[in-house]
């Protein structure tokens, strides 16, 4: 699997290469997907912000008695994507990693601000659990100012407050220096779980933890930039139609191997919209793009030394695969 990974690294610096439209670093999502079995696993997943290619996964065991025998390391899902960043877009310019309240973790926190001691300009943007020290803090808030949606229009019955100062100093102890937390609230949605606190208060609420200093964007910035994370469930929903929604095997080797292979196709259908494809199938869901170009029914011929692919010409989505052929065939042979 680590050749694999390798390979999967080298191709994705050439594809970056070829199609990258973002002169910023990329952010950075990491998800997490339990699936079922003998007994529970966690898929851990990352994903660039601005591609919807998919980074190293990792397959763990989630029960007590294999946590206890081999505890998870906060910091191998993000290193092992940091390594399939481009040299290009992981020095000298500013990542940001994201990640919901699974990422709370103060190693992890801590990683990543020491990744700073590489080079590497990186910020954190993560969920937080609301205890009872941050509920405290939130029923005292007054400066609650109105959110924006994510085109920068005001949302609809939310606000957003930052309550650093108001959380006891227990709080951020073993927070990396400038940890700044942010809380949303806004009106419920018909069918949102909401926690006795939420019940009592009418609204919804949640916080995140951010390392971005004060000044470099508003607090409404901050909390509008880390609700993109929700894009890493997009990934999610492709991987399951890709390969790791359903595991093969009793056999925890057999099944990380699996992930690796679902992974790698995850890849190539998100080289192939990067690099071949315009338009809705830029954007379309495995199974659009499997039934309109991938499992088109054709023939291969051979005349004057030439190899032919005839497609029907009743097809609807004939144009489209042929100018993907074309534009696969314009790319520029890569130097290695």
């Amino acid at each position: 699997m680590t050749s694999r990974r390798s390979t999967r690294a080298t191709s994705a610096s050439t594809v970056t290469i070829k199609c990258s439209k973002h002169p910023d670093g990329p952010p950075g999502d990491l998800g997490k997907e339990k699936t079922g079995g003998p007994s529970l696993y966690n898929d851990i997943l990352t994903v660039t912000s601005h591609t919807p290619e998919s980074k190293p996964g990792t397959h763990t065991k989630d029960h007590p008695q294999a946590r206890r025998r081999n505890p998870p390391d906060p910091a191998s899902p993000s290193t092992a994507a940091n390594t399939q960043i481009p040299d290009a877009h992981r020095y000298g310019v500013d990542l940001l990693v994201r990640a919901d309240t699974a990422g709370c973790s103060q190693a992890f926190l801590a990683h990543v601000r020491g990744l700073r001691k590489l080079g590497m300009d990186t910020f954190f943007s993560v969920g937080v659990p609301v205890t009872e020290a941050i509920r405290d803090a939130i029923t005292v808030a007054t400066a609650w100012i109105p959110a924006l949606d994510a085109d920068g229009d005001l949302r609809d019955g939310a606000e957003i407050v930052e309550i650093t100062h108001l959380v006891a100093t227990e709080v951020l102890t073993g927070f990396p220096t400038g940890t700044r937390l942010i809380v949303r609230r806004e009106r419920p949605h018909p069918g949102a779980q909401l926690d006795l606190f939420d019940t009592v208060e009418g609204m919804r609420h949640q916080v995140i933890a951010t390392d971005t200093p004060v000044g470099v964007g508003s607090i409404q910035y901050l909390e509008v930039r880390h609700r993109a994370h929700a894009r890493v469930e997009d990934r999610i929903r492709c991987g399951k139609d890709t390969g790791f929604g359903r595991f093969p095997s009793r056999q925890f080797a057999i099944n990380a191997a699996w992930l690796e292979l679902a992974l790698t196709g995850c890849d190539l259908l998100a080289w192939t919209q990067m690099l071949c494809c315009d338009g809705e199938l830029a954007v379309a869901e495995p199974k659009r793009l499997r039934y309109q170009l991938l499992h088109v029914a054709a023939r291969i011929t051979h005349g004057a030394r030439r190899t032919y692919l005839r497609l029907a010409a009743g097809w609807p989505w004939t144009a489209d695969l042929a100018r993907a052929f074309h534009r696969l065939a314009a790319l520029p042979q890569p130097a290695t």
